[in-house]
């Protein structure tokens, strides 16, 4: 067994892959799942005039929480990827930490947002951070594009 944090005991690119699709699909069906709650609920929510102006201020929190969390989470999952970086690819283990830290950063931010929903009483636009947190999720899929040494002679990578 390797030591190195980076390795997680994933050996294999497939491997890791095939974690972090299962971590991933998991994390945007929990968001899924809360928003089919929110909606089920109607306007049955916690909803009072102080509520709604607290909700108001924590709704243009959560953007600044987006803007701040998105870029953040590419730059730390960047500085995991330089770190394990080898023979033009990055280490199994590293792919699967720098990736579920960027999809655990964002599940956080939609969550915040999801949850302001559920207090404020609207659905809209309350939960527009969380569906742009949840389309960056998406986009993320793991592809395993890393994990594939890069040709020099400018071709695409085979497959891991």
């Amino acid at each position: 067994m390797n030591d190195d944090p980076g390795s997680l005991g994933i050996a294999s690119p497939t491997s890791a892959v095939l974690t972090l699709r299962v971590l991933w699909g998991a994390l945007l069906l929990g968001q899924v799942s809360l928003v089919v709650v929110i909606l089920a609920m109607g306007e049955q929510r916690f909803q009072t005039d102080k509520m709604k102006d607290f909700v108001q201020g924590l709704f243009w929190l959560s953007w600044a929480f987006l803007a701040i969390v998105v870029p953040a989470g590419y730059f730390l999952r960047n500085q995991i990827y330089k770190r394990y970086w080898r023979e033009q690819a990055i280490e199994p283990g590293a792919y699967v930490i720098g990736n579920l830290l960027l999809l655990t950063m964002l599940e956080g931010m939609a969550l915040f947002g999801w949850i302001l929903a559920l207090l404020g009483g609207r659905f809209l636009p309350t939960a527009l951070p969380s569906f742009v947190a949840m389309g960056v999720q998406v986009i993320n899929f793991p592809t395993g594009a890393p994990l594939r040494p890069a040709p020099f002679d400018g071709s695409q990578p085979s497959e891991p």
